[in-house]
This record gives C-alpha cells, structure tokens and sequence, in this order.
C-alpha cells in the first residue's frame, strides 16, 4: 500500500426512507476525516478498539462514527426525520432520536451495512482497492472470519 492512496475523500450517501409505504430518496454527505477527527476516533476508541469495532461489524459503533463524518447539512436533514412507530396501545412514540439511532434505521440488511462501511473507510482514505490490498495481507483466520460475515 502507497502513502499516495491513501487519499481521504468526500462521500455521498442515498438510502431510500421507507416511511409508511412511501419511498423517499435521501442525499446525505459524508465528510472526509481531518486531523480532528483522527483525534476523535483516538479518544473513543483507543488501541485495538477500533479495529475491534470494524471486525465485528458493530453497527451501533458504526453508525456513531458514521454520524460525526456527516457533513453539518446532512446531520440536520437527518435529524429533522420522525421515526414513529405504534405501540400496543395505539399511541405513537419516536422510536429513534439520537443521530447514530436515525442512521441505523436508514441502514437495511448485510449489504447497506457493508455499503456504509466502505463509504466510511473511504472518508478515512481507505478506497475499495486499498482495502482489497489489505485484505490480500490479512492472515487466512482473519479472511475467514470477514467472509462468513458477508455471507
């Protein structure tokens, strides 16, 4: 791997919001990580934390670092989302209210998951190819263990 692909970049994001059978598209920007940010992930998540975070697909995790790469405009626009949901009552209660909540009901099935992912890593500077060639040096136990969870 090359210094000179490892190139932070800008990401958009478009789930569909399924929101009572009507489908809206929705536009959100992922920003490219800076030295803040690196200092973020530090404080959170310190040695081997987030390592451990991205091997085990540990989607809460995830989608708490995926909402602080979200550029200020998208962060409101997903904020301004209601997800509502009816309990046995009848009555109406918000079923997710904190940022990193909204982002997880945005994200469907294994494919999403992955998708969020690989655009996160490539907010880092981690592009597809950069993350195949880490993948060729991963040891055959650690190839196993990221194909069983991708199946």
């Amino acid at each position: 791997m090359e210094l000179q692909d490892l190139v932070p970049r800008n990401v958009k994001w478009e789930p569909v919001l399924d929101n009572d059978g009507e489908e809206k598209q929705l536009s959100f920007s992922f920003r490219k990580f800076t030295i803040r940010d690196e200092a973020w992930l530090a404080e959170n998540y310190p040695g081997e934390k987030l390592t451990k975070v991205f091997s085990e697909w540990d989607i809460n995790e995830i989608c708490r670092i995926a909402y602080m790469q979200l550029a200020p405009a998208s962060k409101r626009e997903l904020m301004g989302i209601e997800f509502i949901d009816l309990d046995e009552r009848g009555e109406e209660f918000e079923i997710a209210k904190t940022g990193p909540e909204k982002l997880q009901m945005l994200v469907a099935g294994l494919g999403e998951q992955k998708t969020l992912i690989e655009m996160l890593l490539e907010t880092r500077g981690l592009s597809l190819p950069v993350v195949e060639k880490m993948y060729d040096k991963m040891s055959e136990e650690d190839k196993k263990k990221v194909e069983s969870m991708l199946q």
